[in-house]
This record gives C-alpha cells, structure tokens and sequence, in this order.
C-alpha cells in the first residue's frame, strides 16, 4: 500500500502537467491512470491480466451468453465532498436521479436512438443500483454523506478524496457497497474510476459534481451518461475504441465494431470512420464511448457477458450479490415505495396518465420517472397529465425518500400506448413466456433408467403438478395458455390434464383459475390453445402450469421445456413432489428451466371513465381519503328500497367489502382489510345509478 500512495503522487503531478496541457478531453481519467498503473505500480498489471484471463475463460465458457439467477442489485454510497456553496446547490435529487439513470441505462430501456444497429444490440445488463439504506455499522442512512472542503479542486488520480485524513470520505465496505465520490475535479475533468482488479478501498468511481444526476448538472452532461460510462470500467468495460488508434486495436467484444478514434459531441445516424466504411458505421452510442450523454444508448450483450463475469461464483465481484444493505434498517421509519395509475393504462398517443403514490415511511421526497412520457420526471407526490406521444410498452418508475431512507420500486411495461382506440374489447393483448429466442429448440427429459416417465410429465416420482413463475408482464388478465406438447397418451376417454393459475411469491400459494382439457384431445408434437371459460385477474407474480393425476393403467402426458441452463442458469420451474410439496426443478432434478408455454394475456381498464366524484349531490362520500370506514349518507333521500352497492379495483375486479346499515339513511363501507389504493363504487337505487372514485390510504 505505501508503494501505492507514493507512484500516486507521482501520478498526480505527471497528470497535472497532461491536463493543463489539453483540457478539450474530460472523459479520459481512467485511461490515464489505468495506463500509468500498468506502468509503475507494483502488481498491478499482473492482476489486471489475471481478471482478463478470468473474463475471457467465463466468456468461453458461455457462448450462448449468461443471465443471472436474479437481477443483481448493487447497493451504492455517495461520499460528497464539496465545497459550502456547492453544496447548497447539489442536493441529495441529484443522487437519486442518478441511480435512476443507472437503472434505465443498465436495464437497457435507455430511449436514445440505436441508429442502422438492431435492437438486440441494446442489451438489459440484469444488473440495478439501488442507495444503501443500512450502514456499515447496520444503523439506517440515506445512501448520501457529506463533508466541507475548502482546498483546490481534486486532480485526477488523487486518492485523496476517497481517504477521511486528507480531506475526503474513507470506502464504505467494498465487498458490500459500490462507493462513488462527488467532488470538484480540476481542469473540468467528469470523472474516473479503477478496475477490478481487487476490492480494495479505492475500488469504485469518482465523478464531478456538474455531471453527476440531472437537474442541475451542465449540459452537454446532464443526462447521467458519465456515471454509466465509469462504472463501466468499474465492470471490466473498456473504451470501445480499445484506447488507441487504429483498426487494429479492439475493445475485446464481438459485438461492437471496431473503431478508430473516440467519437464526441452528440452524433446522429450513421457515421463512418476508416475502419468502418458502410452502414451501420461506428457504434458512437455505446456507453464506453466519449459521446455527449443525449447520444449514448447501449451497452451490447457481450459487454454484458464480461460484466456478468465478476458478478458469477469467483468472480472478483461475487461478494456484493450477497448484500444486504438496501434492505430494511431495524426501525420503524422504513421506507416502501409503491404507486399506482390513477388513470387508464392502456391509452391512445397524446392521451395522459396520472399516477397515485402510496409509499409508505412519512416520505417527504418523491422521484418518478416516466419511459418516454412528458415530462420524463417528476418531483409531485402525485404527478397528473403524463402525456405520451409515441406509441409503444413504456416502464415508469419512483424513487421515495424520507431523508433517512429511500425505496425504489420501477414497473416494466406499465403504460401502454397505441396510435388508435384498440380495436379488442378485452383490451391490448400480448403473449409471453420464460424461453429466450435463442433457447430453441425445445427438449423434455427421459427419466430413464433411474425411473420411468419424463420431464415435465408423469413420472416415476409421482411429480403432482408444474409451474413457471412470471414476475414481469404488462397485462391483467390470463385469456389462454399455449402449451407445446411432446406426448399425450390417454388411458381412459375420460383422462384429463388440468391447466392452471395460482398466485405467490417464492412458490405458488392460491389457485386463480384453472381449465381441464382431454389428454385424447391434444397431438402430440403440436401446441395446444387452453382457452380459459374466463379471463383469469393476475397482479403481481403469478404461476402456470399443469396438475397431473396418476391412475391404473397410466397416463402419459409430456409438454417441452428450455433445454438445461446449467448451474448458474435462471430457473423458473417449480415442481410438487408426491408430499405436495413445492420446490424448485433444480432441487428435485438438478435442472435450471422454464416450461415451454407461452401465455396470453390481456390488459384491460374497464372503469376507467367512471366519475371522479358522485354524479348526484343527495348522495355524500365521506371521508376523502378513507383509512378504513367509508360513508355513505343518503340524508337527503327517503329510502324506502334496498340499495344496491358495489364496489371494484382499479383493474375491474368486484371485490366482496363488508357493507352495513348503521341508520335509516346512513351505510358504511369497510376498507380496513383492502390495500391502499383507488376503488370505484357503483350505487344503484331504484332507476338511479351513482358513481364515485374513492382513495384509500392507511
């Protein structure tokens, strides 16, 4: 370590003299002091050409590519060091739009223009940020500290800020928290980072505060986009122009191509350069680029890939898949962040959406960001008048802060919007399933010989029923199930297969619906409508799947699955062994896959045009908001029948509420049991209809 601290010394008077020389480049710390720690630092380019080794023997490894069990969540501290004044104009939104732009870049849901490249070359890195909401000592915190400095700007390469005796703020713990410095950095320089060579207490990025969130930060770096770049090389990422000049030298991925120079500014369409003559030109779009942040768009998969590398089992980065430190402090002042449209989901371009917070934790800031709507953001606790233009499935995403804690919770594909009034009545449609395009054909297993039958199917271990869980959809409700059968014998005319919806989380829990069909009635070798008598209500994680009965003689059904992920693959299959116990395919069978059914869904806002407020002024809703008891008071009429109430969700679905008579014209509703959220009620008396929005909030 002191053999360290002295080459930087070294370092940081050779890299003033470089940018006092040349000022025009910022983006370039990382090069420079990656290029001077191969050179003079003892060790270091030793573990640097191990890591390389490690990626490039995981990427062999994978060809196919790789995707987490779960979408890796790395918990981050921002260390601010800034100046009195500069921080009475950094505010903590700055921090928290930045893991939002962080989100949107690394999910691959980045809306910037991927010019002549195709769209799979946009990839979701399955890898999130979220502000550490535990400290090292395990009391809450806000993700964000800061400190006054009153001293030069910092030079590039100078530890200093990231040590508490010079100055700075010491690394959170690196194993569990990725750190990020904010400060001032000399000759305008947008900040630097170090590779993974090892999780020491250097290890993360330094950025200047002008680039770092959004509001506020100087164009032409106000979008995030430097953040995204350095973490890159915090991941392995090199610059995709392989750092020289050139057409011989590479970034190392198959999927960027190669490049001469560093692009700059904000370019559009396709640009071509010597070693890219034709369409689609040069990939200036990519993060590790030096473009301005409005062109950045992608990282590719095979950025992806390498970067995935750290985080699977030995990788240097493993240990952070295991933190804990965005989860719940010990203490009642949690932070949940949660909402909800006020409005419909499925709209027609130009139309608006209004979205309804109901976090919990006494928030006192709110960050939304809307996927392609107008504005982007939003700082109201209850954003109105969202409008989205270009039609298309968008995400929509809150940030919530209490000042100590934060939550961030973003739903994919929540706002659906069309060019016109959709034609179905049932609503926008759309089909998904777990298996990737890539992972065809499909396969089923023959148990044989350790027992008779097959995988997913009837088998020897008198496996009950099958299920694929589903996190991430955009419908609500389930219209069919597509089931690619491989074999289906039927011992009796009467034999059936029962196909099926349950709700859960880790295992599925309650039935929603089910349809049983004919064994005889399905081929083997083809795909199979289930047609649902009615559409099935999902909100959250859902299951599908089959139950399978076991008779004398037997029956035989079989239906394909994604061939074996291997033991770092996703799996989505749980099975119910003969103890009508759920577990997963991999614990029963060793496998990691996903059934071969594809489901259809719909989304549908069937009362979305009902009244904000109660269409006749002789019936009174109060109070508004409810945290529980609702009246309804009919003071000014004389009731002499039964009134009719109803009550539903936001989705449609009429729900049982415990209603009561308390006097003659006098009812309450019971809302304590029910979420908080919008409801709508319908009352019915005689020939008059009333409608009424109410929000429930406890």
């Amino acid at each position: 370590m002191k053999n360290f601290i002295l080459s930087l010394i070294a370092l940081i008077l050779n890299l003033s003299l470089i940018f006092a020389q040349t000022v025009d480049n910022k983006k370039w710390g990382s090069d420079i002091v990656h290029k001077w720690r191969l050179e003079h630092e003892v060790g270091y380019a030793e573990s640097y050409e191990k890591l390389k080794n490690y990626v490039a023997d995981f990427v062999a490894k994978h060809p196919n590519g790789y995707s987490p069990k779960s979408i890796i969540t790395i918990p981050v501290v921002f260390h601010v060091v800034l100046s009195p004044t500069e921080h009475s104009s950094f505010l903590d939104l700055r921090c928290i739009e930045n893991i939002g732009t962080l989100n949107t870049d690394y999910s691959g849901t980045n809306t910037h223009s991927m010019s002549d490249f195709p769209a799979s070359l946009k990839a979701n890195c399955d890898i999130q940020f979220c502000l550490a909401t535990i400290d090292t000592s395990g009391a809450a915190t806000s993700g964000i500290e800061r400190r006054d400095y009153i001293g030069p700007d910092w030079a590039t390469g100078d530890n200093g800020v990231k040590q508490t005796a010079t100055g700075g703020f010491d690394a959170w713990d690196p194993t569990k928290y990725l750190n990020i410095w904010v400060c001032n950095l000399e000759y305008g320089m947008l900040g630097y980072a170090t590779y993974p060579t090892v999780l020491d207490n250097f290890y993360g990025l330094v950025i200047d505060y002008t680039a770092t969130g959004t509001t506020g930060a100087l164009p032409p770096y106000d979008l995030g986009g430097t953040a995204s770049h350095e973490i890159g090389h915090c991941l392995y990422l090199s610059h995709i122009w392989g750092d020289s000049p050139g057409c011989t030298n590479d970034d190392g991925f198959s999927d960027t191509p190669i490049q001469d120079i560093a692009s700059y500014g904000a370019p559009t369409g396709v640009i071509f350069d010597d070693c890219q003559t034709t369409s689609p030109g040069i990939m200036y779009m990519n993060f590790m680029d030096y473009s301005d942040d409005i062109a950045y768009a992608n990282f590719t998969p095979d950025q992806k890939l390498a970067m995935q590398a750290l985080f699977a089992p030995g990788g240097v980065l493993e240990p952070l898949t295991t933190s804990d430190k965005c989860g719940i402090p010990q203490s009642n002042d949690s932070v949940f962040a949660d909402f909800q449209a006020t409005t419909a989901r499925l709209i027609v371009q130009g139309q608006t959406v209004g979205f309804q917070d109901n976090s919990t934790g006494n928030i006192s800031s709110w960050y939304w960001t809307f996927q392609s709507g107008s504005p982007a953001s939003s700082t109201f606790q209850n954003p109105l008048n969202i409008i989205y233009n270009t039609p298309g499935i968008y995400d929509v995403c809150l940030i919530v802060s209490n000042g100590i804690y934060s939550d961030t919770l973003c739903k994919q594909g929540y706002i659906v919007v069309t060019t016109q009034p959709w034609p179905d009545p049932n609503g926008y449609c759309d089909t998904i399933s777990n298996n990737l395009p890539t992972e065809f054909p499909l396969t089923f297993v023959n148990l044989l010989p350790s027992n008779w039958g097959y995988l997913p199917g009837h088998n020897g271990l008198h496996i009950k029923a099958y299920a694929d869980k589903y996190v991430n959809y955009t419908f609500n409700v389930i219209s069919q199930l597509i089931v690619p059968v491989s074999k289906a014998w039927a011992s009796l005319p009467s034999s059936t297969i029962r196909f099926k919806i349950w709700s859960g989380s880790s295992f599925p829990q309650t039935e929603l619906g089910f349809k049983d069909i004919n064994i005889s009635n399905m081929t083997p070798y083809m795909y199979y409508p289930v047609l649902f008598d009615s559409p099935i209500q999902v909100n959250g994680t859902f299951f599908c799947g089959f139950e399978l009965t076991y008779s004398t003689p037997q029956d035989t059904f079989t239906c394909y699955m994604v061939n074996d992920r291997g033991a770092l693959g996703l799996n989505t299959l749980f099975v119910k062994d003969s103890n009508n116990t759920w577990r997963t395919c991999d614990d029963v069978f060793g496998i990691h896959t996903s059934l071969g059914t594809m489901v259809a869904g719909c989304l549908s806002n069937n009362l979305v045009n009902i009244e904000q407020n109660v269409t006749n002024n002789k019936v009174a809703v109060y109070p508004l908001p409810s945290s529980g008891l609702l009246n309804i008071d009919f003071s000014e009429i004389t009731l002499d029948n039964d009134v009719e109430m109803r009550v539903f969700d936001l989705l449609g679905n009429e729900l049982k509420i415990p209603k009561s008579k308390t006097s003659e014209n006098l009812f309450k509703i019971d809302f304590s049991l029910q979420t908080s959220g919008i409801y709508f009620i319908i009352i019915r008396y005689k020939t008059q209809l009333y409608k009424t929005k109410v929000s429930v909030i406890h």
